[in-house]
């Protein structure tokens, strides 16, 4: 299931229509810290598939004064009938980042925002927006479902998107003359040679070519 924020199309909107919700004193129960003093931004993703019309919303809770991903929220937009019942309405994601806080912020969010009219109303808006660029492939925000760097940055995080950028472990090896370019080894004077299979360049003073094939072995 691909998700995709929705800032990634509207970054102006949401840095503007996230929610937040300010922890002004720490939260204890029974002498246990529930919720640290900070405050937590709720980022919205959708799905990218086209076709979707889930109505769910995922939402990424950030701790903004420390940057931290602390929980992920799933939401529907209706409770689920009988042939939905698998879900509940509201939910933390299984398949992605929690932290020791997350059940505290679900209970925030269940509590606090969805009972809201008005930014019940916006994630709605949000979504039907964002299925808008999806669904149609000549809109010109639609190619940004193709960039691998997902867009735009994150107005919570200050930093780079949420889709990352899949990188390489290994360096490429540029190749030096021919088709590759292992380190090798004479046979003969078991000199290591600067250049690559089959033989090194006429006229070498240090790897003079030798009488006999093969000349030149892989490096062990």
């Amino acid at each position: 299931m691909g998700m995709m924020r929705f800032g990634t199309f509207f970054p102006e909107l949401a840095e503007t229509e996230t929610r937040e919700v300010h922890i002004l004193e720490p939260v204890q129960d029974d002498g246990r810290l529930v919720f640290p003093v900070n405050n937590y931004g709720f980022e919205d993703l959708d799905r990218t598939e086209r076709g979707c019309d889930c109505r769910r919303v995922m939402l990424n809770v950030y701790a903004l004064k420390t940057l931290e991903h602390v929980a992920t929220i799933n939401h529907g937009f209706e409770k689920p009938d009988g042939e939905d019942s698998m879900f509940e309405q509201t939910f933390l994601d299984p398949l992605n980042k929690q932290s020791r806080w997350a059940g505290a912020l679900l209970d925030a969010f269940k509590e606090l925002l969805p009972p809201d009219e008005v930014y019940s109303a916006r994630l709605v808006r949000h979504y039907q927006l964002f299925k808008s660029v999806v669904e149609d492939s000549a809109h010109p925000l639609h190619r940004l479902l193709l960039e691998p760097t997902g867009g735009a940055k994150s107005p919570l995080r200050g930093e780079g998107p949420t889709r990352p950028v899949m990188r390489s472990r290994f360096k490429k090896r540029k190749p030096r003359g021919h088709a590759w370019a292992l380190p090798t080894v004479c046979a003969h004077c078991h000199l290591t040679s600067p250049h690559t299979l089959p033989f090194p360049p006429q006229g070498n003073p240090r790897h003079p070519r030798h009488p006999k094939e093969p000349a030149w072995a892989p490096f062990q």
